[in-house]
């Protein structure tokens, strides 16, 4: 019930969303185990993650402040919505094996952006996220010796804040701190092999493993602080709207309840089309999640290792504008 409900709130804002005049916003990747801390800025898009089999949809609408009868660069207020859809949530190790583990987001920022005399702007914002996906769990009854599969599902609440430098619409640093309260949560433990008897499709008992969490998952208190920066690298094409190529990086530390405290890093390239600098319309990523291996759980080089693909297109584009 609970997967139907999401599909269709998911589908929903989706129609809503495609409905939608063409508007202003950045692509809002998810780098270095957490949301960029970048506020969206240029136009609704769609995009797709390859890492988590992610869809994504981002609405942005902006409100101008006013001017004095002098003329300016208004400022404004931002008001960004996003929602996506992943079959392997929270699953981005390169070796990670293919199963399936869905989820949802759904969220908003409020964001008050002061543009500055010449290029450039500065922007601080306010968030709230809902998160949930589905965990794999086993609940071992010490007394019969009984094992039971199932799997429960981990809800994130959140709350976010931030503040962006932009030295021009190309280079970007931002700063945030989210906090978190988690529902289900299995941090910082790391699902292990849990092997329990079945039957092969010859009819023969045989032992069936998977990685799962051991049961019961507890409520807890994170934070995750992060710092982003983009910046152009090239400019492909002569006019002065060209397409160009950008860089992007992530680090962030998780602030973990009772346990040590992760630190992640992402960097890669950025495509961007002509006309839309904001929006990158491909991107590849390398990262680390928990580079020190803070818990002692992860001893796997190749564990922490991430790769991750992403296309988007602004709904302009899509519409044939």
């Amino acid at each position: 019930m609970r997967r139907v409900v999401a599909g269709r709130l998911v589908f929903t804002l989706a129609a809503l969303l495609a409905a939608a005049p063409p508007v202003e916003g950045q692509t809002a990747y998810s780098l270095a185990n957490g949301q960029t801390s970048i506020q969206p800025l240029h136009h609704g898009f769609l995009s797709v993650d390859f890492a988590e089999a992610k869809f994504a949809l981002t609405l942005i609408e902006s409100l101008d402040l006013g001017c004095s009868p002098d003329g300016c660069e208004p400022n404004q207020l931002d008001l960004s919505l996003f929602a996506s859809a992943a079959a392997r949530k929270r699953q981005q190790s390169v070796f990670t094996k293919l199963d399936f583990n869905p989820g949802f987001d759904i969220g908003g920022r409020v964001a008050y952006v002061a543009q500055r005399d010449g290029m450039g702007h500065d922007a601080l914002y306010l968030g709230v996220r809902y998160t949930t996906h589905e965990r794999d769990i086993i609940t071992m009854d010490i007394a019969t010796g009984i094992n039971t599969l199932g799997f429960e599902t981990q809800q994130t609440l959140a709350a976010s804040v931030g503040f962006n430098h932009a030295f021009t619409d190309a280079t970007i640093v931002g700063v945030g701190f989210e906090g978190r309260r988690e529902l289900s949560s299995p941090e910082p433990r790391l699902a292990e092999e849990f092997c329990t008897p079945g039957t092969a499709p010859t009819g023969q008992r045989v032992l069936v493993c998977a990685n799962r969490f051991l049961a019961p998952l507890s409520d807890l208190w994170n934070a995750h602080a992060r710092f982003d920066f983009t910046l152009k690298l090239a400019t492909l094409g002569r006019a002065a709207d060209a397409a160009r190529l950008g860089l992007s990086t992530a680090a962030s530390m998780d602030l973990i309840e009772g346990a040590g405290n992760p630190v992640n890093f992402s960097l890669g390239p950025t495509v961007h089309l002509a006309g839309f600098s904001g929006h990158a319309v491909a991107a590849f990523f390398v990262g680390l999640v928990d580079v020190f291996d803070a818990n002692g759980l992860r001893p796997d080089f190749g564990d922490r290792f991430v790769i991750q693909l992403m296309v988007g297109a602004p709904f302009s584009v899509l519409a044939g504008r």
